[in-house]
């Protein structure tokens, strides 16, 4: 006679096959995600060896100098080159063309006027992939809809020393130099502390693309490293990732719009040079960063603050070995 019974899996044994599937997906799912991030960290780590080696390259051609990171500091030195106020001219990002592999942007700006001038209205809507890190949200547009002052925001700026972006005492803490200033180009002979002891570039939180409409236009300073608002800067006053807020002038993004950090504190605009930005990032537990040596590496949140802003100044004689390994 022909067996007729057929054979199946119970609901129980279902249940119990699903369960261990899901734990498995739970088990690997960290794992997976840390993988991931380890790469992303990797292409921000190379993006920074890239712009770090940029630097070097700059100061090789330019009689061992790094760029102004600010063509104008005051608004009278400025009349005549553009729309806006000092703050919107040249900083060290239009400058640096040549030494990443971008000959034909370099060439499309007009440095006699301001970088907001509507002559580089297209220069300024360029999108470079290397200031942008994988852990964030992407390079983000602003002001898309204005031709002087439409911008690019990126994660990657530049170190102004451990105090404030006027580069003045802060809460009496004297100002130690920095291999980035104002109308001029700082010397390498002028980083005392030495190449390796000195940070050149780190990550900052870029700010997600604002319509005119919804903020006004432009949401403010942060990440907004174009130009000579101060976004194209960071300071050591703060350690990375710093729960305490920044202070920024003329601030206008919603605070939604600061992912994961607390939100700046807002100053007035006549109190430009006394804003400070804190280094930050996606990655978990700290940000990338190039010294001036061209070396990269991760430092953490967790990091002592005199060691960081040591590492911030230029010529501030800390020893050798008070940044450790």
């Amino acid at each position: 006679m022909r067996n007729t019974k057929q054979t199946a899996f119970t609901l129980v044994e279902l249940l119990v096959v699903i369960t261990i599937i899901g734990i498995l997906i739970a088990l690997l799912l960290p794992a997976v995600q840390a993988a991931r991030e380890a790469a992303r960290r990797t292409e921000c780590g190379n993006n920074l060896k890239q712009l770090g080696l940029g630097m070097h390259n700059f100061a090789f051609n330019n009689n061992d100098r790094f760029p102004t990171a600010a063509f104008s500091w005051e608004s009278a030195e400025y009349t005549g080159r553009g729309p806006g106020t000092w703050y919107d001219d040249h900083g060290w990002y239009s400058q640096m063309g040549p030494y990443i592999e971008q000959q034909a942007w370099y060439n499309s700006i007009d440095f006699n006027v301001s970088f907001s001038h509507p002559k580089n209205d297209a220069a300024r809507r360029v999108m470079l992939k290397v200031y942008s890190c994988p852990s964030d949200i992407g390079l983000q547009r602003n002001e898309w809809d204005n031709d002087s002052f439409a911008r690019v925001r990126g994660n990657y700026v530049v170190n102004f020393g451990n105090t404030n972006y006027g580069q003045t005492t802060k809460a009496g803490v004297p100002f130690g130099g920095a291999p980035f200033t104002y109308r001029v180009q700082t010397s390498t002979a002028n980083i005392k502390d030495g190449l390796s002891n000195t940070l050149c570039m780190a990550e900052v939180k870029v700010l997600p693309e604002m319509s005119s409409q919804a903020f006004g236009a432009w949401g403010g300073p942060p990440s907004d490293f174009s130009t000579s608002l101060g976004g194209q800067t960071f300071n050591a006053w703060l350690p990375p990732n710093s729960p305490v807020a920044d202070e920024v002038a003329r601030l206008i993004a919603p605070a939604a719009l600061f992912q994961q950090q607390k939100t700046p504190v807002p100053i007035s605009a006549s109190h430009t040079k006394e804003q400070t930005f804190a280094a930050r990032s996606h990655h978990p537990g700290g940000v990338m960063a190039v010294l001036c040596d061209g070396s990269v590496r991760l430092f953490s949140n967790s990091i002592d603050i005199a060691a960081w802003r040591a590492l911030a100044t230029a010529k501030g004689a800390e020893p050798a070995g008070m940044i450790g390994p």
